[in-house]
């Protein structure tokens, strides 16, 4: 994973009392889960949650902006979004 050990387990421990928090390789980073269900990304020491468009507005309001990450031609913009 690209992160520090111990950003992951601060993370992990943050988000403990929501649940059963797990991490798995992801591309170059990794996939923060809780209770089996994807939630978020961690990529060089920040994590990126899921969103959907009505936390997105909120997190926007609060400066908070999308994954990105060098394509083969340009930056590329991801937001990772929930699907339901």
């Amino acid at each position: 994973m690209s992160s520090s050990a111990g950003f992951s387990e601060m993370l992990c421990d943050l988000l403990a009392p929501l649940g059963s928090i797990s991490m798995r390789r992801m591309f170059s980073g990794g996939g923060v889960y809780c209770d089996g269900l994807m939630v978020g990304l961690v990529m060089d020491d920040a994590f990126y949650l899921k969103l959907d468009d009505e936390s997105r507005k909120s997190f926007e309001a609060h400066g908070c902006g999308p994954f990105v990450y060098s394509g083969k031609a340009r930056k590329v913009t991801r937001t990772l979004k929930s699907s339901g």
